[in-house]
């Protein structure tokens, strides 16, 4: 956003240089035939002779203000706007109402960056009327400059309306003022005006180029992106994992989260992408559940006509309270099949290295296979998948061990924008079935369900930051019954990122 501000600035100075420094100043109606000669010289637009008759007649007639006048306004063609104000200051002293002295005195002061002087004579200029755009147009700039945004937009709009021809103007500095609001969107629409308005002919194109040059931007891949959230959340039910603490006890706790992707190659039919994320809760009293997880990560793509296959490695570290819990390596290895309109098959497999610090008897290998359907429905809003799971994990102690698999199953709903708000539901269940290779778990099979609920309400606050709210439900029945919990989870958060 910077840059495309920076980018119509310079292209503001190209416009003004054209349009207004150069623009042909009101002259009132001629008072006398002595002027026929300069104003002839000024309607052919020879500056400098117009310059030299008016000096001889303001020397010839210091007690008139038209010589004067007419000086300042040869001299301001000119490129000698020091010269202009005094002239037009000395026409002013002369008569204060003379027919667009104000008006030009403000103007000249205005590009010499005097803008408290350059205000009170264009004020001047108004209440003495008649209202002349370019009046309107440069108190509006002097407003933005001051920051004082809704006013600059409501004299730009002034100023377009009453003169079509300069309208250009009015609607690239009113871009600039919203590039300065970080409102992107309303920025673009005053360009695409500006480009279609009636003049000038150099701001028609100022706009164009601008519009070039932020859909190139736009369509340019970022390079990086970083992301961050701090929130409250609510758990009646503090685990670590499903498999590891359903304890009972409910706390409340403050949420973290950090991460950072970097792209060292974006390209149509290949990428690869650096990242690494941060997560941090601290609890109110149930210290010793604070978990932290870092994960640094690479990951590779490409896309080969209706396949998009994909590998990935990450390490992942967590600790629990001040004690280390678990850390792991993790490679993955997906491919997306893209079928018929909506429809989508999955296959894939991880490999994990588990170290359990506190439990070092879970300590192992454990592998899958994912083979899955994905069907998307009116334009994404609605999705279904359903994936089969083979599993095997050999560990340190045999106990842990088993072959397994599982069936799981997501139904989602996605409303953009309902009532300003992303509105996002999704149900997913589970079905599992272990055994373990050397006891069966001392009862044969074991049977797991899982039934999880979430939805989430996010409001944009800006560009690059948004609130949402976030609710979880969790419901768990196995044969085994340190595994039969339910859980709620309910937390708040204000997140940012950059790009």
């Amino acid at each position: 956003m910077k840059r495309s501000s920076r980018l119509l600035t310079w292209l503001l100075i190209l416009v003004f240089q054209a349009s207004v420094t150069f623009s042909e100043p009101q002259k009132p109606v001629r008072p006398s035939v002595d002027l026929q000669m300069g104003l002839a010289a000024l309607d052919s637009g020879q500056w400098e002779s117009a310059f030299k008759i008016f000096e001889q007649l303001t020397q010839q007639q210091p007690d008139q203000p038209a010589p004067a006048y007419y000086l300042g306004v040869a001299a301001s063609h000119g490129g000698h706007d020091v010269i202009a104000v005094d002239a037009f200051v000395h026409c002013a002293s002369l008569d204060p109402t003379f027919p667009w002295v104000q008006a030009n005195l403000g103007l000249t002061l205005f590009r010499l960056d005097e803008m408290e002087l350059a205000e009170e004579h264009l004020l001047e200029a108004l209440l003495q009327g008649p209202e002349d755009a370019d009046v309107l147009l440069h108190l509006g700039m002097i407003d933005a400059q001051r920051e004082e945004y809704d006013r600059a937009l409501r004299l730009y709009k002034q100023s377009a309306d009453l003169d079509p021809e300069i309208s250009g103007i009015s609607l690239l500095q009113s871009a600039d003022v919203e590039f300065a609001r970080g409102d992107f969107p309303a920025a673009l629409n005053y360009l695409e005006l500006a480009s279609e308005s009636p003049g000038p002919t150099t701001a028609k194109q100022t706009a164009e180029t601008l519009l070039a040059q932020l859909a190139g931007e736009s369509q340019k891949p970022p390079r990086f992106d970083l992301r961050a959230s701090a929130g409250f959340e609510l758990d009646d039910n503090v685990t670590v994992s499903e498999e590891d603490l359903a304890t009972g006890l409910s706390d409340e706790a403050l949420i973290l989260n950090a991460g950072v992707n970097i792209y060292l190659l974006q390209k149509e039919k290949a990428w690869i992408t650096l990242g690494y994320d941060l997560y941090q809760s601290l609890f109110r009293t149930l210290t010793d559940f604070d978990l932290r997880i870092q994960q640094p990560r690479i990951t590779v793509g490409s896309t080969l006509g209706r396949f998009y296959p994909s590998l990935s490695y990450s390490y992942r570290d967590e600790t629990l309270g001040s004690n280390g819990f678990l850390s792991s390596h993790e490679l993955n290895f997906n491919v997306q099949i893209a079928l018929i309109g909506g429809w989508s098959t999955l296959l894939g497999g991880q490999f994990e290295s588990l170290t359990f610090d506190m439990t070092p008897e879970r300590t192992g290998q454990l592998s899958y296979l994912n083979i899955g359907q994905q069907i998307r429905f009116f334009e994404d809003l609605i999705s279904f998948l359903v994936v089969w799971e083979p599993s095997w994990q050999r560990t340190d102690g045999a106990a842990f061990s088993y072959d397994g698999q599982s069936i799981n199953t997501q139904l989602s709903l996605t409303i953009p924008e309902a009532r300003g708000m992303d509105v996002n539901l999704s149900y997913e269940y589970a079905m599992r079935d272990y055994i373990n290779p050397s006891s069966g778990f001392s009862r044969g099979y074991r049977h797991d369900s899982l039934h999880v609920f979430w939805t989430s309400l996010r409001l944009p606050l800006s560009k690059f930051a948004e609130a949402s709210i976030n609710y979880l439900h969790i419901r768990s029945h196995s044969t085994l019954p340190s595994l039969n919990y339910s859980q709620n989870i309910l937390n708040f958060r204000i997140g940012v990122w950059y790009y």
